[in-house]
């Protein structure tokens, strides 16, 4: 790679990298490949977002997220 991306922590890294991936398939004539692959008992991070992503109940617990998918 010729560049690099520099970030102040671990959950702007995570959203830069989906968004990198969401917008790499958008430009390539791919844009219905939006899907992002998580394991169950992981942590993702904190965010909503990543809340949304972990198969951990309690992470979702209080924030309207139900069943990881």
């Amino acid at each position: 790679m010729d560049r690099a991306f520099f970030c102040n922590s671990g959950t702007e890294a995570n959203e830069a990298l989906l968004k990198l991936a969401r917008h790499h398939f958008f430009s390539s004539g791919q844009p219905d490949r939006i899907r992002i692959i998580a394991f169950e008992e992981a942590f993702h991070g904190r965010t909503l977002a990543r809340c949304r992503m972990t198969g951990r109940a309690k992470y979702r617990e209080g924030f309207g997220l139900h069943e990881a998918r």
